[in-house]
């Protein structure tokens, strides 16, 4: 039994505060958060507590001058976050503007999923540095990766069980997953690999998929063994 974290310290804890905190540093950067103010308030969704219960601060927020003050801001903390300085109060706030921020984006879109790993992982940074201090376990740097492990394996647990509790076994004795990836990529597919029209046109192609789903799902599910044993991490 290996554990990824068994040699975690503070040297990798820094490393790990200056990655997750320089990602954000370059998302912020590089999303034009300005032009939200040129989209239509009809299509504007609030999500998250502060927008859904105060409505008057998305229409603060969405105020041309204030986007860009507030993304400029929000960066310049998040880079002191990820350079180390001030790390406790700048993670703390750098968490929170993030937050924020993916709240007011996501309102005109979708919660994107693939994201929200990186969100949860500067929350698990800003908790650690104030608790790590405090902590009297042999190794506290320890604590923040198999936290931050367990989440976001565990996002695979849900997705798996999710799946059979509202699909059931349909979901996989039928060629419901063909459907699935002709309709979402027949047409349009972000990596142009064309799979909606092969799944199609190949039988062999289409079982490789309907057998491989409930595998994966499996996989899905038991997805947090993947902290302690290393040939299921290796199949994972």
């Amino acid at each position: 039994m290996i554990k990824l974290y068994k040699h975690a310290g503070p040297k990798s804890f820094e490393v790990f505060r200056a990655a997750v905190f320089g990602l954000w540093f370059l998302n912020l950067v590089l999303t034009p958060l300005d032009t939200l103010a040129q989209l239509p308030l009809g299509i504007y969704n609030p999500i998250g507590i502060p927008f859904k219960f105060f409505h008057g601060l998305s229409l603060v927020m969405l105020n041309p001058a204030f986007l860009v003050f507030f993304k400029w801001s929000t960066t310049a903390i998040v880079f002191l976050a990820a350079a180390g300085i001030f790390p406790r109060t700048s993670s703390l706030i750098g968490s929170m503007l993030i937050t924020l921020e993916q709240a007011l984006l996501r309102g005109f879109g979708y919660v994107n999923h693939a994201e929200l790993p990186l969100l949860y992982a500067a929350y698990v940074i800003t908790v650690a540095l104030f608790l790590i201090p405090k902590s009297k376990a042999p190794n506290p740097y320890q604590i923040p990766f198999v936290l931050f492990l367990m989440i976001f394996l565990f996002t695979y647990t849900l997705i798996g069980l999710h799946r059979i509790a509202f699909g059931g076994l349909e979901v996989f004795t039928t060629e419901r997953i063909t459907y699935w990836i002709a309709a979402n990529t027949y047409d349009v597919s972000y990596y142009r690999l064309g799979w909606g029209q092969r799944v199609l046109e190949s039988p062999l192609l289409n079982y490789f998929f309907v057998i491989g789903f409930p595998v994966i799902t499996v996989f899905e599910i038991l997805a947090p063994l993947a902290l302690i044993y290393p040939l299921f991490r290796a199949l994972f």
